[in-house]
């Protein structure tokens, strides 16, 4: 009956509306969303309760109750990027051009509203995204721009539904500036040494089953920084302080993966 309500209030409530309703439905004061600065009496769930998440510690994907904005639906992976981007990357100070994958609707509404962000939104489903102002549809195995385009790439939980990773980060690795950067969060399975891929999962069951989700073709693990790295990004883990854990109500077992592209001074020190 929920779900059914919920898909009759998605073709009734204009676009426009949805987010100012939700915003009224659930106002209060025990929780303030830093992405959109909603005050709301409760956040909702996140992520999914499965055997195969619980039994491998995915970081990213796992239940956790009250994490979710009900507002803009920025889950603590969203508040997690937006944190970076707000204190740690300087991107929102200066003029920058960005590229946002498969836009998350409250993250989609600060940085297009940044007034020195040139914002750009793409996906493969552009029908999905009808939150996110001059959408194109992309495939990140074959970016529609010149190489050095970007200052920074965002594409959150998007590499595991790709089937060739390895090809779109090399795309995004192109379309970045030297010293860009890109944030591609992806669930981690912390009790894997090495990504799992199996060719054999090919049905939604069997995927949900080995990976986690039904449209993800691949589970990564602690090796994931390296595949990064084995394209030509440089990569650091990010944690938060404490108290941004506490005041952005973050998963404080989740770190940020940044990732750039080198400097053309930084590969000729590598090459000496």
């Amino acid at each position: 009956m929920a779900v059914q309500l919920q898909t009759l209030a998605r073709a009734v409530v204009p676009q426009a509306l949805r987010a100012p309703l939700r915003r009224a439905a659930y106002y209060g004061h025990r929780r303030r969303c830093p992405v959109c600065e909603s005050r709301v009496r409760r956040y909702l769930a996140e992520g999914v309760d499965r055997p195969i998440l619980r039994e491998l510690d995915v970081v990213g994907a796992e239940h956790r109750a009250g994490a979710r904005c009900p507002v803009c639906w920025a889950g603590s992976r969203t508040r997690l990027v937006w944190l970076y981007l707000q204190r740690v990357s300087g991107l929102l100070d200066r003029p920058s051009r960005l590229l946002h994958v498969a836009p998350e609707p409250g993250l989609c509404q600060r940085l297009h509203g940044a007034p020195l962000v040139d914002y750009h939104a793409g996906d493969r489903a552009p029908g999905r995204y009808a939150h996110a102002p001059g959408l194109v549809q992309l495939d990140l195995l074959a970016l529609p721009y010149p190489e050095a385009t970007f200052d920074a790439i965002l594409a959150n939980h998007v590499l595991e539904h790709v089937e060739d990773d390895r090809a779109a980060m090399s795309e995004i690795l192109r379309a970045l500036r030297p010293g860009g950067l890109a944030l591609l969060q992806v669930p981690i399975a912390l009790g894997l040494k090495t990504t799992r891929e199996d060719p054999a999962a090919r049905t939604p069951e069997a995927r949900e089953r080995v990976h986690g989700q039904r449209d993800h073709v691949r589970l990564y693990a602690n090796d994931y920084p390296d595949r990064l790295r084995a394209v030509g990004f440089e990569v650091h883990a990010w944690r938060p302080e404490a108290s941004a854990v506490e005041s952005f109500d973050l998963n404080p077992r989740e770190c940020l993966f940044v990732a750039r592209r080198p400097r053309p001074q930084a590969l000729a020190r590598k090459a000496a």
